[in-house]
């Protein structure tokens, strides 16, 4: 994993530090030093996980979203990561379960079904 963060996780983490930064919270950061903050928030979580845009965007936003409705004070990193939902995992096909004599026999059936057998 490269240190420098993805430019996806870099706007996801940008658009959930400005959306508390609208709030106001106790403890918000001055608005010289928001870039800073943003900043030292990409590079402080980026390493934490194996992230990926497909599985984590939403998450992110979703873990942002929950900061906001539940915070009084203006958040460390460390509590977005509490935050954050599981991950939902693509679905996997699965092997069938067929043997090939199975499979054989099945074949040999629906021939004998067109034939008429």
């Amino acid at each position: 994993m490269s240190n420098k963060a993805q430019k996806w996780f870099a706007v996801a983490i940008a658009s959930g530090v400005q959306r508390l930064y609208v709030l106001s919270l106790d403890g918000t950061p001055a608005a010289k030093t928001i870039e800073l903050t943003t900043a030292t928030w990409i590079d402080v979580l980026w390493p934490t996980r194996a992230w990926c845009a497909e599985l984590d965007e939403t998450r992110i936003a979703e873990a942002f979203r929950q900061l906001a409705l539940h915070s009084d004070r203006w958040p460390v990193p460390k509590q977005l990561l509490l935050r954050l939902p599981a991950r939902v995992e693509p679905l996997k096909l699965t092997a069938p379960t067929n043997s090939k004599s199975e499979i054989a026999k099945a074949a040999i059936m629906e021939m004998k079904q067109r034939v008429g057998l």
